[in-house]
């Protein structure tokens, strides 16, 4: 049984993309079958939880690189942007580009992504605590990864989104526009009234100095608690709010189609993050709310009680709410955000996750 697992987890991650619909569809028929094989999940430390702290949202380059955000020190405000790389047997990180200082003021990363080779990266700037400390405005960084340091238009940066939009989750189309959660949406417009979007649509400058265009995108729900993670699949953009994980058409005229609820998470669950294999299967990340407050919206009908534990949970993007995998972490771990692995810089098939709470790196198999 083990033998037909492993073989059927290999075509599903990625190893053979050339599979017919019907092929694939078989397959995720047995792999629900032997779903109650795949509770056994084991983790493995990449990267030290002493060496990289806040580690928050990562992305592949199209050359197959993985890049994540975090920072070295958890007392410092400031942030990078790293890029794991393979040291002997295990793995490193070096600094590619720190955070950018406005009036002696650091930012932190939170969202990334890519178009081809081209990173861009989400810095926010916060307001004092005296001031609410909220977001107070961005700046969108873009790293060309064929270049190196010193080069000219190796890092370009330009202000992004204003005041109250906490800028998180990144997604690009195929045409290299951009679409970025904002986190704060539900706060600012349900109970400041001052109305933000849930997400923004970001055009980057074709020629010139490094410049963009936003627009409102996508407005803010009252059902729509903590906008987040951003995937786009074909013409499909994928979101996680609150509880729940959702996807709407990105539609030939470019605004967005009606929303469609594809997973729903554990009551009082958020889903932080989530990830799309090459073959439709989506790995989410949950943590217990932890902002209690907001725990009325999620749970109206009962109080949330459950332990602060966070959890991966694999399941269909074909068939909503078919779960496959979960695996509860009970040693403390939230995991933020993940990847699954691809290319020759991972070697197994696992999924990459980040744990802002507690830092480091970390690989998750079923082994």
């Amino acid at each position: 049984m083990k033998v037909i697992k492993n073989k059927i987890m290999s075509d599903l991650w990625g190893k053979r993309s050339s599979l017919s619909s019907y092929k694939t569809a078989s397959k995720l028929a047995m792999l629900g079958a032997l779903g109650t094989l795949l509770m056994g999940c084991n983790t493995e430390t990449l990267i030290p939880s002493e060496q990289l702290v806040a580690t928050e949202n990562s992305v592949y380059t199209r050359d197959g690189r993985f890049f994540v955000v975090g920072k070295e020190d958890l007392l410092s405000q400031a942030s990078a942007i790293y890029e794991v790389i393979r040291e002997g047997d295990g793995y490193t990180y070096v600094p590619v580009v720190n955070s950018p200082e406005q009036n002696g003021t650091d930012c932190f990363f939170s969202g990334i992504t890519a178009y081809k080779n081209t990173l861009y990266a989400a810095c926010n700037y916060s307001l004092p605590p005296e001031l609410g400390g909220f977001t107070s405005n961005s700046v969108l960084v873009k790293v060309d990864t064929k270049k190196s340091e010193g080069d000219e238009g190796f890092v370009e940066a330009t202000p992004l989104l204003g005041t109250y939009v906490q800028t998180n989750g990144m997604a690009t189309d195929y045409s290299g526009n951009i679409y970025i959660s904002n986190s704060l949406a539900f706060v600012t417009t349900f109970m400041f009234g001052v109305p933000e979007a849930a997400i923004f649509k970001v055009t980057p400058s074709s020629e010139g100095p490094f410049s963009v265009t936003s627009e409102p995108w996508y407005p803010a729900m009252p059902t729509d608690v903590f906008p987040n993670g951003i995937q786009i699949k074909y013409n499909q953009l994928y979101y996680s709010t609150g509880p729940s994980l959702q996807k709407m058409r990105l539609q030939s005229d470019g605004t967005a189609g009606e929303p469609e609820t594809v997973y729903s998470a554990t009551t009082c669950n958020i889903i932080d993050d989530f990830d799309i294999s090459s073959v439709g299967l989506i790995a989410t990340t949950e943590i217990r709310n932890p902002a209690p407050p907001f725990d009325p919206i999620l749970s109206p009908d009962a109080p949330c009680t459950e332990p602060m534990h966070g959890k991966v949970v694999v399941l269909s993007g074909h068939v909503p709410d078919l779960v496959y995998e979960t695996h509860l972490f009970e040693d403390g771990t939230l995991p933020s955000s993940l990847r699954f692995t691809k290319g020759r810089l991972f070697e197994r098939q696992a999924l990459v996750m980040t744990d802002y709470f507690g830092g480091g790196l970390k690989l998750v198999t079923d082994e």
